[in-house]
């Protein structure tokens, strides 16, 4: 957890670390957010989906196509061909795409993030990027994933019509229980931070992390990381989650946190895998991390 404990210094240095970074690791040129102006891009996703009222997990690609739109100096926005889908706003700097979105400011029942990072010219752009969205009060579902795409003629439709191929799905297991996971777990913590203002190549490390999980009711737990950074978070069907941010509306979220856990095993031997998505414009910076971890016996 790297980033976070640089986060503890001041702005400056903060600040002045990912300008460093960016200066030492010049990259091409990135498009321009008028150049993003009317492209229409083909779009692929891998996404593993949690049903959290079931617990049954499934793995699909979905594609569809995205028409971007400038509406000002930084924003974006998207229009997808999936039917009855609603328009998202993105916030656009210097090669980097943004979209965050969630109900309430602390614990979210509803939120995305997504960070992609967009590169090529005016007719052969191309993006790549990951996600974690949420939601408990239409699907109770979980998903998150890769995506990428690459611009294509207007009006073409392929490769990017609308369209969800399953490429595996499982049946619902017994999840452990909310008291179950309550304790100490030991993390391994892959990450990597993208500094806004020059975001390829990022800087990539491992560390050895702790959660405490906590219960807090028969839904929600506390989730205190490396004890110093104090969480809330829900627990539906042997996934646990996290959203947070600075805003609830849309276009306008300039800081965001996302967590998801997947645990299993039985009491006494659990385990857990997730990964963590944060972006703050204020700092320029992204952190993308990636845990692997057991529960550690009382």
């Amino acid at each position: 957890m790297f980033l976070l404990k640089r986060r503890l210094a001041t702005g400056v240095i903060v600040l002045g670390l990912a300008l460093a970074c960016g200066a030492a690791a010049a990259t091409k040129t990135p498009p321009t957010i008028e150049q993003l102006d009317g492209a229409v891009l083909a779009i692929t996703m891998t996404q593993t989906e949690y049903n959290l009222a079931t617990g049954a997990k499934e793995v699909t690609k979905p594609t569809q196509t995205w028409t971007l739109t400038q509406e000002d100096a930084v924003t974006v926005n998207i229009h997808s061909d999936v039917p009855s889908a609603e328009d998202f706003k993105g916030h656009y700097q210097n090669g980097v795409l943004t979209i965050g979105a969630l109900d309430n400011i602390s614990l979210a029942n509803v939120a995305q993030c997504v960070y992609m990072l967009v590169s090529g010219t005016p007719g052969k752009l191309k993006l790549t990027g990951e996600y974690i969205k949420y939601d408990l009060v239409l699907d109770s579902a979980l998903q998150t994933g890769t995506i990428s795409g690459k611009e294509i003629a207007a009006g073409s439709g392929a490769p990017g019509a609308a369209a969800v191929e399953t490429v595996s799905a499982a049946a619902a297991a017994t999840p452990p229980s909310i008291d179950d996971i309550v304790g100490d777990w030991a993390i391994s913590d892959s990450w990597a931070e993208y500094a806004i203002d020059n975001p390829k190549p990022p800087e990539k490390g491992k560390s050895k992390d702790t959660f405490v999980i906590t219960k807090t009711s028969d839904t929600e737990v506390d989730l205190v990381w490396n004890d110093i950074w104090e969480y809330r978070g829900h627990y539906f069907a042997g996934v646990l989650f996290i959203g947070r941010g600075s805003s609830v509306v849309p276009g306008a979220v300039n800081y965001i946190e996302m967590m998801y856990l997947e645990i299993s095993g039985t009491p006494g031997k659990l385990k857990l895998k997730g990964k963590y998505l944060w972006y703050e414009w204020s700092w320029l910076l992204i952190d993308v991390e990636t845990f692997s971890g057991k529960q550690v016996p009382e």
